[in-house]
């Protein structure tokens, strides 16, 4: 991975996607191994979102307002796990839904939607970089 993010050094967007998530309120809970080794690759090489499942339930994280976003997204129609409520570093979370994650990309700003099954909207998030 390290080989990979420092050949797309200079991407405008860098986009991990993996199962097991670094930071999760959910059943599974956060991964140590990802957040003590992948996580530096991330905010050294300054990825923008990282993509996770292993967990049933829906989850925008972002531990450090100035980093990456991550997003754990195991809503695709196994069992619908609880989530935690103890968890102090996510930001929106949902359990016993089902739905989409829609990534919406151009030159200047990335666009998450969390899509319900029936089309409603739960979650939305963007950002925009400049240059």
């Amino acid at each position: 991975m390290r080989n990979d993010l420092a050949a797309h050094a200079n991407a405008r967007w860098k986009f991990v996607f993996f199962h097991y998530p670094a930071y999760s309120c959910g059943q599974h809970g956060s991964t140590a191994w990802v957040d003590q080794y992948w996580v530096p690759l991330f905010d050294q090489y300054h990825v923008d979102a990282v993509f996770n499942g292993h967990d049933h339930d829906y989850e925008r994280i972002r531990p450090d307002a100035a980093g990456v976003h991550y997003f754990v997204a195991g809503i695709g129609g196994k069992s619908a796990d609880a989530i935690r409520h103890n968890c102090d570093f996510q930001q929106v979370g949902a359990a016993n839904v089902y739905g989409d994650l829609i990534v919406s990309v151009d030159h200047s700003t990335i666009r998450v939607d969390c899509v319900l099954i029936g089309g409603k909207l739960f979650d939305s998030t963007s950002w925009s970089k400049v240059g």
